[in-house]
């Protein structure tokens, strides 16, 4: 069942003994709310769990001003990326405005030292970005990606992920015990609750793949773990 932040609050500020927020404020608590939601994010992508594919809308591409070797533009710098995108898959494209078919473009680990052409051709993707060598006309782009379901912007932000509000809850209020309230016992045993919260998610997820091989990867919070 999705849920939003805001809905969770009451649950996390009581599991902190603040229910009035005197010191656990929504403020306060919304950047741990995002961490718990990067860890969540992570844990269902290692271990093969509702990776959800999308098609971007069209995104034209203006032509490169500076057409020079070695001159790169992105999507990133344009503002043109997709806000859900967890990771691309593949690229197409084709002149912006026509109603050609778009045509797959070629990922390579690094750009190419060509002089640009009136096509993209290429395309890299590091630093969270994808980067282009350029064109000399206008291009519409599309591009296939993996969506990021969990995408924390402020506290009326959705989490659309079955059975994920106790790990939510309880891994946020163990960051804000650890970093806030500096109570490192209160954060340690939130964060067993926490664990034990991520797992099930994983173990149901698992299950309900309906027979496909996937290997569970066991959760383990690192901030718990003592080395000797």
């Amino acid at each position: 069942m999705a849920f939003t932040i805001i809905s969770i609050i009451p649950r996390i500020t009581s599991r902190l003994n603040d229910v009035n927020q005197q010191i656990y404020s929504t403020p306060a608590l919304l950047p741990f709310a995002q961490d718990a939601g990067d860890e969540l994010q992570a844990e269902l992508q290692l271990n093969g769990l509702l990776m959800i594919e999308a098609i971007s809308t069209i995104i034209p591409f203006p032509i490169n001003l500076n057409p020079t070797q070695g001159n790169l533009v992105s999507l990133g710098n344009a503002g043109l990326l997709p806000n859900d995108m967890f990771e691309p898959q593949r690229l197409e494209e084709r002149l912006t405005g026509s109603t050609d078919q778009f045509v797959p473009m070629i990922r390579r680990q690094w750009e190419p030292d060509v002089q640009p052409t009136d096509s993209l051709r290429y395309w890299t993707y590091r630093d969270e970005d994808i980067f282009f060598v350029g064109s000399t006309s206008p291009r519409d782009v599309k591009i296939y990606y993996i969506k990021r379901l969990i995408n924390i912007i402020d506290a009326n932000s959705v989490v659309s992920v079955n059975n994920a509000q106790q790990f939510m809850i309880n891994r946020t209020a163990a960051l804000a015990a650890r970093f806030i309230g500096e109570n490192s016992t209160r954060a340690d045993e939130l964060d067993k609750d926490a664990e034990k919260n991520m797992n099930w998610v994983i173990r149901i997820g698992v299950k309900s793949k309906q027979g496909t091989r996937t290997r569970r990867r066991p959760f383990i919070i690192v901030s718990r773990r003592r080395w000797v």
